[in-house]
């Protein structure tokens, strides 16, 4: 038996007076925003997403700088020494399983979709590495499609905020 919560949407007020009381509380602008924000190819945002799952944004960040400065495509990345991926985003989290995986994605990207970075959730995800969650944001940022990360921090804070109840 389903047990269904009652819950009223909150008002428009007390949404805004939430905004209002996060404005400025936020100094950091993750690598991904930033790379959206200067419209990075939608293979950077691709790399350095599923490079900051389980990884500090400040950790993310400089290791894309590092592999960015060397590798551009993913016909360089496909080609790269996986040994030297793993020494360029050390110490992001996982990072000799993301350094294999940065060399598969390069390669299905450019047996399977041409070289680019496909534009759906369900082709994001065939992509080694790739979960709903890599794929929502590379959707959201790279192509700058409606689409909501959910992990358990977005869930549990919406609930605390009172604009979901789940």
């Amino acid at each position: 038996m389903c047990n269904v919560l009652s819950y009223e949407m909150p008002s428009k007020d007390h949404i805004k007076k939430v905004f209002k009381g996060l404005e400025g509380s936020i100094s950091f602008e993750p690598i991904i925003n930033k790379l959206a924000r200067k419209k990075a190819p939608a293979f950077e945002i691709l790399i350095a997403t599923m490079m900051s799952a389980r990884t500090k944004d400040e950790v993310t960040e400089q290791a894309a700088k590092r592999l960015f400065s060397e590798y551009k495509t993913p016909k360089d990345m496909s080609a790269a020494d996986t040994k030297k991926l793993e020494r360029l985003i050390y110490p992001v989290g996982f990072y000799k399983t993301k350094a294999k995986n940065i060399v598969k994605i390069s390669k299905a990207l450019l047996k399977d979709f041409n070289g680019k970075v496909p534009s759906t959730v369900d082709e994001l995800t065939e992509l080694p590495g790739v979960g709903l969650k890599t794929a929502a944001l590379v959707m959201a940022e790279g192509f700058g499609k409606d689409e909501i990360c959910v992990d358990t921090h977005v869930h549990r804070i919406s609930n605390r905020l009172g604009f979901t109840a789940t």
